[in-house]
């Protein structure tokens, strides 16, 4: 199958339009559910974006503080951001792998400097997530330990998704990737200068955000099952493909509600009542 008859299946509005609408519901209903339980829980003060620098500059305009929903939001946003740039550069990989066999010359480079290729789309796919979540959608009050965190929560998803593909599924294709993908995960916390306290502390980060996780877990694979039953995903792509695409749709719906300050207005008018 060739490449333009996958984008113009992928960019058919009659087929992505249902889609879309589906990734934007499936969003609504995680926000609403993430600002009741930060009602109910009220967790946490407002927080101040760069309250410190406040305190050092009174003269510079202080900004909006952030209710504990706002917060989790982004926590949420930052995991599907974290998530889609790490399936980039694994769908990356698979795609290229697989239609390069079409062209000769470019396959028998591929063959040789594929593992170098491989460490480029990882570095892409870093350049992806700091684009998501600091430049196209801007997450206010995540610290760099908050997003180190989430990153470490994504790498779970990730290795749940593979056990889906290997054990359930039974798709053996993307052995290659998991070892690949395992390997830089041991990479996260077996370096020179680690120690167990920081393993320790990570993890801890990360287990305080399982919440997250199940949420993800929850959207994507609302999505991916609506997605298949429609015949919009393609079982002939892979799950990864499939799952990454699904993500795309989501950062998309991200992207709009964000900007729309939808949430913004439904905090404001709960923080009024």
């Amino acid at each position: 199958m060739s490449l333009d008859k996958y984008l113009n299946h992928y960019l058919d509005w009659e087929k992505a339009g249902p889609f879309l609408a589906f990734s934007f519901a499936g969003l609504i209903v995680i926000i609403a559910l993430i600002l009741i339980c930060a009602k109910i829980v009220g967790a946490g003060k407002n927080y101040t974006e760069d309250e410190d620098e406040e305190e050092l500059n009174p003269r510079k305009k202080k900004k909006r503080p952030m209710t504990a929903g706002e917060r989790w939001i982004e926590r949420f946003y930052s995991l599907i951001f974290s998530n889609t740039s790490i399936l980039f550069f694994i769908s990356a990989y698979y795609l290229t792998d697989r239609f390069l066999q079409y062209f000769p010359e470019a396959w028998a480079v591929w063959q040789d400097y594929d593992d170098f290729i491989l460490l480029a789309a990882l570095l892409c796919s870093t350049l992806l997530n700091n684009l998501l979540d600091r430049i196209i959608v801007r997450l206010r009050s995540l610290t760099n330990e908050d997003r180190a965190a989430m990153k470490l929560v994504a790498m779970i998803y990730l290795i749940l998704i593979f056990a889906y593909i290997k054990f359930i599924y039974e798709d053996n294709n993307y052995d290659e990737l998991i070892m690949y993908f395992i390997t830089l995960m041991i990479g996260r916390f077996v370096y020179f200068d680690a120690s167990f306290h920081d393993f320790i502390v990570a993890m801890g980060a990360a287990l305080k955000n399982i919440p997250f996780l199940i949420l993800v877990l929850a959207y994507s694979g609302a999505m991916c099952y609506i997605g298949f039953t429609s015949k919009f995903l393609w079982t002939s792509n892979g799950v990864i493909v499939s799952v990454f695409i699904t993500h795309l749709f989501m950062d998309i719906a991200i992207f709009f509600i964000h900007h729309t300050r939808i949430v913004r207005l439904i905090t404001r008018k709960s923080k009024k009542q």
